[in-house]
Parts: C-alpha cells; structure tokens; sequence
C-alpha cells in the first residue's frame, strides 16, 4: 500500500477518524489545519513522521489580514470564524465568547506550499464554512480521492444541495456517512 497523503482542517484535540487512519497507516505527508491548536493535539501526533501543523483558518480567498475567530471556553471544537454559529451552541452564556484574531490561508496555498496535487483524504470540520472550503478547491487541479465534511451546520445554512451537486459535477460519488458528516469518492 503506498503512502498516504492527508489533510484534515478542523482538527480540534485530535484522537479522532483520521488519528484511527494515521495509525494504521504509512504517511507521505500529515497536514493538520487548527487555528487554536492545543497541546492534547502534538501529542496526538508526535511519533506521526512527515506530519505539518498549521495554526490558521481556511478560508476561500487569499487574504494577508487576520480574522476573528469566536471561541466558548465550554467548546473549544465549536469555535468558528462565526461569531452567531458559536452563539447558536451556546446560548445561554454568549458573554462567554472570546474573540482571537487569527490568520488565514486557502486550500490552494497549502497545497502548494507542499507541492501537493493528489490527495488521499481530506477531512473537514470547518464549524459550517465546510462547503464555502469545499466550493473554492479547484478539483480539475486537485486529484482528492475521499473528502469527508461536516454536513449538519450546511443543512441549516441551505447549501447542503449545492456542495452535493458541486462534488457530482466532479466525479464524485456522494453519500451520507454519519449522522453529522458526508463522504464524497472520486469514480
């Protein structure tokens, strides 16, 4: 079996899906996209070899400013770039909101960056910014075998059709895969 290229955005603490993949696994390259990593997260990975971190946000447009990222202390994985979607899980103590500035990258430059055009699976968990991810990679450019993403917040939002039909109209096959996330398979 030859080595694995993942990226996952929205790692949170880790000990998750792709952890379990990781594991079992050979890596060519790990990138971990969190914009508030935690330590619980390099430790989940510190015998993972060829494994890149990258505290930023993703976001579909280049952009040298940093963003606010709204953060509960009661749920550091439902910390967002939207201030509403963290208030929305919280909303009996929105005073508890933080907000931490936080830069950005896309999709494009991280692959670039690593020089990346196939990618073995990509796992998102963008608190409802997974479609807007998933709509700005170019996948003419990009050869992405499975994509898994968080359906739940874009059902709420109305593109959960349009991020379905976009990944069809590349070749993938899409079905539901857990009571929150989405699997699409390139044919």
């Amino acid at each position: 079996m030859k080595p694995l290229t993942i990226v996952q955005v929205g790692v949170c603490e880790g000990n998750d899906e792709i952890t379990d993949i990781v594991k079992k696994s050979e890596i060519e390259l790990l990138v971990l996209v969190e914009p508030l990593p935690k330590e619980e997260l390099g430790e989940c990975y510190k015998d993972t070899p060829n494994t890149v971190l990258y505290p930023v946000a993703i976001t579909p447009k280049s952009t040298e400013y940093k963003h606010n990222f709204f953060v509960h202390p009661d749920g550091p994985g439902c910390a967002s770039l939207s201030k509403q979607h963290v208030e929305n899980h919280f909303p009996h103590s929105p005073e508890k909101i933080k907000v931490v500035e936080v830069s950005c990258m896309t999709m494009h430059q991280i692959f670039e960056r690593h020089q990346v055009t196939d990618v073995d699976v990509l796992f998102i968990d963008a608190e409802g910014y997974d479609g807007d991810i998933i709509a700005s990679i170019n996948l003419k450019k990009y050869n992405i075998k499975r994509i898994v993403f968080e359906y739940i917040h874009l059902k709420s939002c109305g593109i959960l059709r349009q991020v379905r039909e976009f990944l069809i109209h590349h070749g993938y096959t899409v079905n539901f895969y857990s009571d929150y996330d989405i699997e699409a398979i390139k044919q």
